[in-house]
């Protein structure tokens, strides 16, 4: 039973770290450059970048929610969400002649591909909140992870 439990606690605090790590990695380096060059540099397509990371981590969530015994309803959304917003924007890109460099950065073709951008990242978000709830849940509980309903 403790094998168990410890597995599933651990595989949840495995997936909030990979989903977590690209949201805070621009950040940290931003940090790092700003600590040794004066300037803070920010990288914001990081997160899109390292997208299989938060995919593998939403996978692990939800192998350690099913152990659980708790919907996986969440996860499939906002995982989903953020999967098809980074394609769509793509996609959008592509169409309007940014990817190829057919058209310049500007105007409503940027305003297009970045606003899909933002809301796939606020879909990461939503997922990065919903693994820290979870995780929160599953070591204040008095009850072992797999009992948890």
């Amino acid at each position: 039973m403790a094998k168990t439990v410890h597995l599933t606690k651990s595989l949840a605090f495995v997936a909030t770290l990979l989903v977590w790590f690209p949201l805070l990695a621009p950040f940290l380096l931003g940090l790092a450059a700003l600590a040794g060059g004066g300037r803070f540099l920010f990288d914001f397509l990081m997160p899109a970048e390292l997208f299989p990371l938060i995919l593998l981590g939403a996978f692990l969530h939800g192998f350690a929610r099913r152990r659980a015994g708790l919907s996986l309803r969440p996860i499939l959304w906002e995982a989903g969400g953020a999967l098809l917003g980074l394609i769509v924007m793509q996609g959008t890109a592509v169409a309007t002649g940014l990817a190829n460099g057919a058209h310049p950065p500007e105007g409503w073709r940027l305003t297009l591909v970045l606003a899909l951008l933002c809301l796939s990242y606020l879909a990461i978000l939503l997922l990065a909140r919903e693994c820290v709830v979870f995780l929160r849940q599953i070591y204040r509980s008095p009850r072992p992870p797999e009992q948890i309903k």
